[in-house]
């Protein structure tokens, strides 16, 4: 608890292929020389050490070859540049340029560690983008109920109902697909439920958001409402650290 580490690993054009690492290490006497670029590291401002993964130089383009190395924030030739996500959280670009790391620091293992640990974050993503369409639909339907327009309330317009219970029966779909994850099973059961999941919750979420902030007006975007600022956080997750497609596409490769 007195330090905190950020997983270092997505690069451009990675694009949900977790194996496209063009980072990359040579050993030597001096122990590990890492080079390259890290252009996305949520949770990596004032973090204490990054989980670079770096691919060997005689290490192909598949997933072998693949190893990720703890370097410390203060390595000499690690450059670190904070910059904001959409969410207003802060993450960093990391550059490396001749980074030595001793030869202890590479973790035991390669990208199937990653592939292991990444269906329970993306449990957890999705359960948090679960809460985040629960929490402004609620607040959506108050503000509905309590508004008026034309001596009515908004929530007795028809078309505005529809939509809103559109948005209840996704919101119990999202639901039941979090807790078909849960349920576990095999190790490739649970990923492909997982990846079921965020897939769809990644493409509602959205569509959830966008209505909310509708029905709100334009004070729906203001700071001074938890509804903007809940669809910007549903952005992130939905796109991060993959695209929906890219969700899909897993599913339907864990299915077949």
């Amino acid at each position: 608890g007195a330090q905190r580490v950020a997983l270092a690993h997505a690069e451009p054009g990675q694009r949900g292929n977790r194996a496209w690492v063009e980072t990359r290490s040579q050993a030597g006497a001096e122990g590990v020389r890492l080079t390259g670029v890290k252009h996305c590291v949520p949770a990596g401002q004032g973090a204490d050490a990054f989980l670079v993964s770096a691919r060997a130089n005689d290490g192909g383009t598949g997933a072998d070859g693949i190893a990720f190395y703890l370097v410390s924030a203060d390595a000499p030739g690690l450059t670190i540049t904070p910059w904001r996500l959409i969410d207003g959280s802060v993450a960093v670009h990391l550059t490396l340029d001749n980074v030595v790391v001793p030869a202890s620091h590479r973790l035991a293992g390669g990208l199937d560690l990653l592939d292991q640990i990444m269906p329970l974050a993306d449990l957890a993503r999705a359960a948090e983008a679960g809460g985040g369409m629960q929490r402004i639909f609620d607040e959506t339907l108050e503000y509905l109920r309590t508004r008026s327009q034309f001596n009515t309330p908004l929530g007795r317009f028809q078309a505005i109902q529809h939509r809103m219970v559109a948005h209840y029966c996704a919101l119990e779909q999202s639901r039941a697909l979090l807790n078909l994850a849960l349920v576990g099973g095999a190790e490739r059961d649970f990923a492909q439920a997982v990846a079921g999941a965020r897939a769809f919750i990644s493409d509602v979420s959205l569509s959830l958001g966008h209505d909310m902030i509708q029905f709100h007006g334009g004070m729906g975007v203001t700071d001074e409402l938890a509804i903007g600022h809940g669809h910007k956080r549903l952005v992130l997750l939905s796109r991060w650290p993959e695209e929906p497609l890219a969700k899909l596409d897993r599913y339907a490769g864990l299915a077949a």
